[in-house]
């Protein structure tokens, strides 16, 4: 054997002993890059976003999806809305388990609202989805309506009431009326009814109702009566023992459409006189089921286009429209001396 191989195996031997210890040989261990009070400083800031920052900003955005449904609700001009912002106020006190029902009732179609009012959006919400005038400007405005009176507004009142003396003033309004007031704008007439201060413009004492509920005001002889105008669309209004209550039933479901779209002008158009005679016959039929009136009195401009009334149907005049407006300010008008009030 050459004499160089064992120390060639020795070599190898001792190089490979040398690279294990290096390998096993502990060495010092570093947690981090940084040392000292550079290491404190970060972890304080750490501590700060964790504790401080991270939650007000999950606040933060907590809040602006809660109010996405008012929103949403502004913009669509839900006559809702304020309700759906109390529900989303309540929804933060209940961890957001009412968030969802906020999100569905502002994307929902105010059908209930539409029935009894006849509109299904809030014309008092502006395009942005703010307010056009808040109560407080309303007020002003009538205010500086009664300080600054123009020629303009006194000329326009002499040509309409001309050389005429009055004390007290009634209007019957073709829409739905709340608190004596205009609640929306009509539907068949130009705009500025809702928010205008008629007391201010006429100087005199106001009364405004619907004029349906005027005109069966005028046709009311006691108990209980309803009224139907059969015109453009279909009035409505339902009087018990001297109460008089506005309705929308010109809304109300009826075949593939509404009441108002078989017995108004609409459907005498569409059906023609004979149809449209039959319509009107059950559709009176259907509502003195629902509503067990004592009489109907029947009205409006169509009604005289029928032949025959309705069994317990009597026909009533454009001139009781004149004395449902003078029996507004009076206390006692019936023989049976009922007090005529207004729901």
């Amino acid at each position: 054997m050459h004499p160089d191989i064992p120390r060639r195996h020795e070599l190898r031997a001792c190089l490979w002993l040398a690279v294990l210890v290096t390998v096993l040989h502990p060495a010092s261990a570093h947690a981090s890059l940084f040392h000292g009070e550079t290491l404190d400083a970060i972890a304080n800031g750490i501590s700060w976003v964790a504790i401080v920052i991270a939650p007000i900003i999950g606040i933060a955005i907590f809040w602006l999806v809660h109010i996405l449904p008012k929103k949403i609700a502004e913009k669509k001009k839900h006559p809702q809305t304020k309700a759906i912002q109390c529900l989303c106020l309540l929804s933060l006190c209940f961890g957001g388990l009412l968030w969802p029902l906020a999100w569905l009732w502002a994307y929902s179609k105010p059908v209930l609202h539409k029935l009894a009012y006849g509109t299904d959006v809030d014309e008092t919400i502006g395009h942005h989805g703010e307010a056009k005038e808040e109560k407080s400007e309303i007020r002003a405005a009538a205010r500086a309506r009664r300080r600054t009176r123009t020629a303009g507004q006194q000329q326009g009142r002499a040509v309409v009431m001309g050389d005429w003396k009055y004390d007290v003033i009634s209007v019957g309004y073709p829409g739905p009326v709340l608190r004596g007031c205009p609640k929306a704008e009509p539907r068949n007439l130009a705009p500025g009814w809702v928010g205008f201060d008629f007391e201010a413009a006429f100087e005199r004492p106001v009364k405004i109702i619907n004029d349906a509920a005027m005109q069966a005001l005028g046709s009311y002889d006691g108990g209980t009566m309803l009224f139907l105008g059969l015109g453009t669309g279909l009035g409505s209004a339902l009087i018990v023992d001297g109460c008089v209550h506005a309705m929308e039933l010109a809304h109300l479901p009826y075949k593939r459409g509404s009441y108002e779209d078989y017995v108004g002008i609409r459907g005498l158009e569409k059906y023609g006189k004979k149809k449209w005679r039959r319509l009107v016959a059950d559709v009176v039929e259907i509502l003195m089921d629902a509503l067990r009136p004592e009489e109907v009195v029947l009205g409006g401009g169509n009604a005289k286009k029928l032949k025959e009334l309705p069994l317990h149907c009597r026909a009533g005049e454009n001139a009781d429209a004149f004395r449902g407006g003078f029996r507004l300010w009076e206390k006692r008008v019936t023989s049976g001396h009922l007090r005529i009030r207004i729901a």
